[in-house]
């Protein structure tokens, strides 16, 4: 077999593990369909039918995924809500394990002088930004998203300050894992907060 054929295809398999490795889901599926488009074309060539389909199938996949999530992103919205709203204080129960991880500190209060959000993707509750304007920049006291929706809800929450004139949110970072998911999304850490521009 021809060795730039093999290599070609060692290249496809790379790809393919590389994106299993991607915590990003869309960088996941981008990944996924450049790895599987050159495994399809080399299964072609090595007439391999199954494994051709196979890869072909896992390409319309990924790619209907991923025009999916440019659609939900579209459709999205911010809901402010009041602190002592029920579906504030569900949310935060519901959810208390999860935000309990990223933000140990957060003691609810429904009478505090702040805002809740509640940030929605299509007719899904995403998740919660509670905090209040300081100057220019929106001090979050909190900004959870549930798993599933994660990386998908900024654009949104940063539009809609973006038009009350907040020009930076920052975030209380108390833990590695929240950083390395702000910085993900372009904020910057800085004495113990995760500061994005908007």
């Amino acid at each position: 077999m021809d060795i730039y054929l093999e290599i070609f295809g060692y290249i496809g398999t790379i790809l393919v593990i590389l994106s299993m490795a991607m915590r990003s889901v869309k960088k996941l599926r981008i990944f996924n369909i450049c790895g599987s488009f050159i495994s399809m074309i080399y299964a072609a060539v090595c007439n391999t039918l199954p494994i051709a389909i196979m890869n072909g199938t896992l390409i319309i996949i990924n790619f209907y995924h991923l025009m999916r999530s440019k659609h939900r992103s579209r459709c999205s919205e911010c809901v402010e809500v009041s602190l002592a709203d029920r579906a504030t204080s569900y949310f935060l129960t519901f959810f208390e394990d999860g935000i309990k991880e990223m933000f140990p500190s957060y003691v609810y209060r429904s009478n505090v002088d702040a805002e809740a959000h509640i940030v929605y993707i299509e007719d899904k509750v995403a998740g919660i930004l509670i905090g209040k304007p300081v100057g220019d920049t929106f001090a979050a006291e909190i900004y959870y998203v549930i798993k599933k929706f994660r990386y998908l809800s900024d654009k949104t929450v940063v539009a809609t300050l973006s038009e009350r004139g907040i020009k930076h949110i920052s975030v209380p970072c108390e833990n590695v894992d929240v950083q390395q998911y702000f910085e993900k999304m372009g904020y910057i850490a800085e004495d113990g907060l995760m500061i994005k521009e908007i």
